[in-house]
């Protein structure tokens, strides 16, 4: 589990929350919510490169609904491959406030 917990995400800002190594099977889950901005961006990248990204959500809320980050995925062929890979969480146009929540990554292996 990995806890997200901000005051304030800076406009264009991304944050990394962490490196980690990924297999096939594994299960990512998001579940993160910012009470102010008007989109928010969570994803895994290889190295620096954030132009290529895996697992992303980028919300963009219509009017009235939360601004959130709520998926899941499961690691594997084809969209991608067994590695190590960066987590980042990125305000892409406002500042957010008050980021809340976790990714919690599930091992393959785990029972």
């Amino acid at each position: 589990m990995i806890p997200v917990n901000f005051t304030t995400v800076a406009a264009g800002e991304t944050i990394l929350l962490g490196k980690y190594t990924l297999s096939d099977g594994d299960e990512i889950e998001y579940g993160i919510v910012a009470e102010t901005g008007n989109k928010i961006k969570v994803f895994f990248a290889k190295d620096e490169q954030k132009n290529t990204v895996y697992w992303s959500v980028n919300h963009l809320p219509q009017p009235g609904e939360p601004l959130e980050c709520i998926a899941d995925f499961t690691v594997g062929p084809p969209a991608s491959k067994p590695g190590t890979y960066k987590l980042y969480l990125q305000a892409p146009d406002e500042a957010l406030g008050n980021v809340r929540g976790s990714v919690s990554i599930t091992s393959a292996g785990a029972s």
